[in-house]
Parts: C-alpha cells; sequence; structure tokens
C-alpha cells in the first residue's frame, strides 16, 4: 500500500480585472479556477509524497484557462524543478508542440497535435537520438522510423493510398529487405539484398490465403550461390 501526503498551494493572476470567481473545484488534486469571459492563469503545487520508486513525482503545474477550457501554454514540474511536461492548448484541445521531460531534465518524447490530432510523435534515447518517430502528412501519408542508439535507421514503414512499404536496413545503411503490401489484393511482394545491396531474392505471397498469379512466381532466386553459402539468406 503506497501512503501519499498531498500538499496543495496555490496562486493565481488574472489577465484584466476579476470580479468573482464562478467556480473553485478540486478534483483529482488538481484545483481548477475558472472565471467565465476571462483569463485565469492557475499555479498548483502538489507534493506526492510516497514509497514508489522515483519517490516525489511531480510538483508545480501552471495552466491557462479561457471560458473554462485549457489555453495556451501548459506546464508541469518535477519535484526537483525541472520541467515534466510542456503543452500547448486551443479552447481545450492540444494544439502544437508537446514536450515531455526526464526527471534529470532529458528531453523524452515529443509530440506535435493540430486540433487535438497528433502529427508527429517522438520517443528518445537517453542520448539524445531519435528512437521511434512517426509523422502524418497533410495528404494523409504515414511515415514510420526505428533508429539504433547510433541514429542509424533500423527500419522504416511508409503508408500511403492503398499500399503499405516496409523496410528493414542493415548497420551499415543498406537496405536488407522490403516489402510492399497492397491492401487492395493483400499481395506482398518481399525482396531481399546482401549487405552490398545485390538483390538476392524476391516473393509474392498473400497471408493466410492462396497466392495464383502467373504473371509473378511465388519466388524468384537472382543469386543462388550467395544465398546457399548463408542460412539467413536461404531461410528469408
Amino acid at each position: 500500500m503506497v501512503t501519499r501526503l498531498f500538499l496543495i498551494f496555490f496562486s493565481f493572476i488574472s489577465l484584466g480585472a476579476v470580479s468573482q470567481i464562478d467556480t473553485l473545484r478540486l478534483d483529482s488534486n488538481v484545483l481548477t479556477i475558472q472565471d467565465t469571459g476571462r483569463v485565469i492563469v492557475l499555479t498548483t503545487v502538489i507534493h506526492h509524497l510516497s514509497g514508489g520508486i522515483n519517490g516525489d513525482f511531480k510538483g508545480k503545474a501552471i495552466y491557462s484557462f479561457h471560458h473554462g477550457k485549457k489555453n495556451g501554454k501548459s506546464t508541469i514540474y518535477w519535484h526537483n524543478g525541472e520541467k515534466y511536461l510542456e503543452e500547448n492548448y486551443t479552447e481545450g484541445q492540444r494544439n502544437g508542440e508537446s514536450r515531455l521531460f526526464g526527471l534529470n531534465g532529458d528531453l523524452e518524447n515529443y509530440h506535435f497535435y493540430k486540433n487535438g490530432v497528433v502529427t508527429t510523435s517522438i520517443v528518445y534515447y537517453s542520448n539524445g537520438i531519435k528512437h521511434l518517430e512517426s509523422i502524418k502528412d497533410s495528404n494523409n501519408v504515414s511515415y514510420y522510423y526505428v533508429r539504433l542508439e547510433t541514429g542509424q535507421i533500423k527500419s522504416s514503414t511508409l503508408i500511403y493510398n492503398d499500399s503499405t512499404v516496409s523496410i528493414n536496413y542493415y548497420d551499415n545503411g543498406k537496405i536488407k529487405d522490403k516489402d510492399v503490401l497492397s491492401t487492395k489484393t493483400r499481395i506482398h511482394n518481399a525482396k531481399l539484398w546482401d549487405r552490398k545491396g545485390v538483390l538476392l531474392k524476391e516473393k509474392y505471397f498473400i497471408i493466410d490465403g492462396v497466392y495464383n498469379d502467373p504473371l509473378h512466381p511465388k519466388e524468384t532466386i537472382y543469386e543462388p550461390e550467395l544465398i546457399k553459402k548463408n542460412e539467413e539468406y536461404r531461410n528469408w
């Protein structure tokens, strides 16, 4: 059983004179102050004294409200004063950049929102290199990347129209294999290369189905001698 003691202090500053506060509510240890027609900057300090792995969790949180909805910059801090979460809101919806930081101040996650919808999402290694990245552009094309701690791309996925293109890379940056899936026909076209970029093998197949297309054989071997010498190539 984790025992928690919450010590809550608050202060607020209004952008303009405040005649009266419409609501003052404590909900889930977050104090909300609303003043109709005005913007109020709310400061809430919450100390979580617990027996968790990280001990104290979050400290001060600063929000801006307009007509009862979050609006503008929102910042939450760790108990040691470092930023924990920094976001931007427009009329209650996340809009723009969002950053999540570790206890030591390192950036761990980054998101970009457009009217409440995530268009970019990044997870970082502790050395600051991107680990996982997803991007969705204005044409509804999605890009996904997985990187090694060196920054080298390990795999990538592109989703557009009726196709999905998945690529794995060797540690020297060369393409290892590539799979193109048509979501209409459910047919996969997969190719395998060696570390030097030589095309070794090509396949056409359907997962959980029967592939039968006389124009494209199920498997084509381009470099039989190279494949014979390498168990990984043979089993691909």
